[in-house]
């Protein structure tokens, strides 16, 4: 356990040490806060700050009374989860905590840079259904949550059995996303190509955000702003019609 980590209420230390073993990470490499609510203001059940990074109240207002410690420079080392634990189950519990941690194993292996990467595709997708109750859903179609969602789904059905798993999703537990899948993630290094490929999917959706949103730079130069050399793959499968099946 991390040095830093809060007390938690069982059996919580225990899945902790679980997932990050699942993931890959020793047990000292994560600091887990909880907070008992059923999400934050900002509408997220859980959240993950990357590793190296300051963190602000922005995204999670409710972290606001441990700021000091989130940016304690030991605790800024380690993959830093916020969960909210109120009315979750605790194989979802158990599910949300693996995916954030996969977030985290995402940004190891591609660095920071795949964050920026996630807010221009979430951003896009805010055009689609931003705002509207339920909404939530499309984001979980982007390749970085699919992963995410494999990881904790595989590590609670091998913690709780797949029958309760079952059980848990056909009375609509409320971590259903995080527990739906019957495969795990597909390999980290060939998330960027697979977010790439994503928006490129969806690039009506880009067009429209980049013409409200990009001050004048078109959606390719965004990404690139974002992922060096992204732009073009775009400018090859979309512009230039690379994409293109015969009619």
């Amino acid at each position: 356990m991390h040095p830093r980590q809060p007390d938690l209420e069982p059996p919580l230390g225990e899945i902790l040490e679980a997932a990050l073993s699942d993931a890959g990470f020793n047990d000292d490499e994560a600091i887990l806060y909880t907070f008992d609510a059923e999400k934050s203001a900002t509408g997220f059940a859980s959240f993950y700050f990357p590793r190296d990074t300051y963190t602000t109240a922005d995204d999670i207002p409710e972290v606001a009374p441990v700021l000091a410690d989130l940016n304690h420079a030991a605790a800024r080392s380690a993959i830093r989860i916020v969960l909210f634990t109120r009315d979750r189950s605790e194989e979802g519990q158990a599910a949300t905590i693996r995916h954030e941690l996969e977030h985290g194993r995402q940004t190891a292996e591609l660095g920071p840079r795949l964050e920026g990467l996630y807010r221009l595709c979430a951003d896009v997708l805010a055009v689609r259904a931003g705002g509207l109750p339920g909404g939530s859903v499309v984001y979980t179609l982007m390749p970085i949550e699919m992963d995410a969602n494999a990881a904790g789904a595989r590590f609670a059905t091998a913690r709780y059995t797949e029958a309760r798993i079952i059980e848990l999703l056909r009375n609509g537990d409320r971590d259903g996303a995080t527990l739906r899948s019957n495969i795990g993630p597909e390999p980290v290094a060939t998330l960027p190509e697979r977010m790439v490929a994503f928006m490129i999917a969806n690039r009506g959706l880009c067009e429209t955000y980049a013409a409200g949103h990009g001050n004048g730079l078109s959606f390719p130069e965004m990404l690139d702003l974002e992922w060096a050399g992204a732009g073009d793959i775009w400018r090859e499968l979309v512009d230039d019609g690379g994409l293109a099946v015969p009619r």
